[in-house]
């Protein structure tokens, strides 16, 4: 749903809209909000990084913050610049975050005061670790803990670890889900089980996979669908793909 007001601004593309792309794009600034208290835009496709001025308009940067930005496609640093707010509770998990910045982990009031106790593990799960909410919110259950053999975590917060396989099974998904928004399939006259993410990507409309017992895409066949735009080049980057049908559509392709 989406909710907008003078403490409060949220976009949130979870369960309830599956198969809606929800807002995608870099995450912005947010920096001439001055009585902000809480940003919910979870579930979304944000890229990019986090601005080093992120919310730099607060008025008030003692009073608790609220940030939720778990289950994007974020990438980078927590910045240093962050530091500037003494209640802040970030939520980050699932996204493709490289570290946090010196200082943010010191902030005790952070987290709901668990990053007083915790430290970064209250912010995030360091690489290799991992927690089903991707951070150490003080739970025995939600505790940062190290992967198992042959499996690794690649970013901080993460909420599982991953073995090669399924980590191939993981960027065919994103390789198919960029293919789905850059040809606007949110109007595709045929989009059964796209972006589910309770299904295999096998089951989804015009996908076939190697056989049931290898889930790799071996053919897409989208033709007369709707589709508009330029194809993706990380097509291309799909290992067993042999066959593809997007006749009759409106699309560019380059084999560049």
């Amino acid at each position: 749903g989406n909710e907008v007001g003078g403490d409060t601004v949220g976009v949130d593309n979870g369960p309830s809209v599956k198969g809606r792309s929800g807002i995608t794009g870099p995450l912005l600034s947010f920096n001439k909000l001055e009585n902000l208290q809480a940003l919910y835009l979870g579930s979304n496709k944000l890229t990019g990084t986090i601005p080093y001025d992120f919310l730099d308009g607060l008025a008030d940067k003692e009073s608790m913050v609220a940030i939720d930005l778990i289950g994007n496609q974020l990438t980078g640093q927590v910045p240093s610049s962050l530091v500037q707010f003494e209640k802040f509770s970030l939520f980050l998990a699932g996204n493709k975050i490289s570290g946090i910045a010196s200082g943010v982990c010191l902030k005790e009031g952070w987290m709901d005061e668990m990053a007083g106790i915790k430290g970064c593990d209250s912010i995030l799960c360091p690489v290799n670790y991992f927690s089903p909410i991707g951070r150490d919110n003080g739970d025995a259950e939600n505790a940062c803990v190290p992967c198992e053999d042959f499996t690794d975590a690649e970013f901080y917060g993460s909420i599982a670890c991953a073995d090669a396989s399924e980590k191939e099974a993981m960027k065919e998904r994103e390789i198919l889900t960029e293919l789905y928004n850059s040809l606007g399939g949110a109007s595709w006259e045929v989009q059964h089980g796209w972006l589910d993410p309770g299904i295999s990507v096998c089951s989804w409309w015009g996908i076939t996979c190697v056989s049931d017992s290898v889930e790799s895409v071996e053919s897409i066949h989208l033709n007369q669908n709707g589709l508009k735009g330029e194809v993706p080049s990380s097509l291309f980057e799909l290992r067993y793909l042999d066959e593809i049908n997007f006749s009759d559509n409106d699309i560019t392709i380059s084999f560049k």
